[in-house]
């Protein structure tokens, strides 16, 4: 799991190279919209942590128990946290899944994982989560 508030997290998730490509650049253009949106013109560097951080999910994370960004293993972690939505995104030749949760009306996280990567509990909830929006 890598957690994205900065621009220079951003610039660590495309230098290490672990993420594929077209991703890391959607990944990088959403956080600057973010930043356009929401940056204080009184600050010296942008962060999401206030605003919500994005959260990119990787193979062998456990979806159940995601407590570091408060979806607890009591609540089924991201499968207990009802998203506002869930879509699907083509990116070059991959299917990724963008997941928004609020948790509250001024703090909304934004995860993003690829298709194929998770057990196939975890894949049929994404797939019926972006059907029904």
């Amino acid at each position: 799991m890598r957690t994205i508030n900065t621009r220079q997290d951003v610039e660590d998730l495309r230098r290490d190279g672990t993420a594929p490509t077209a991703l890391t650049k959607h990944i990088s253009e959403f956080f600057q919209q973010l930043e356009a949106e929401l940056a204080d013109e009184e600050e010296d560097t942008f962060r999401l942590d206030q605003h919500g951080p994005i959260v990119l999910l990787e193979a062998g994370d456990n979806l159940y128990d995601l407590e570091c960004v408060g979806l607890s293993r009591e609540n089924c972690g991201l499968l207990g946290s009802m998203p506002e939505y869930v879509e699907t995104l083509q990116l070059d030749n991959m299917t990724v899944y963008k997941i928004v949760v609020m948790y509250t009306n001024d703090f909304i996280m934004t995860f993003f994982t690829q298709q194929g990567i998770h057990d196939k509990e975890i894949e049929q909830w994404l797939i019926e989560q972006a059907n029904n929006y």
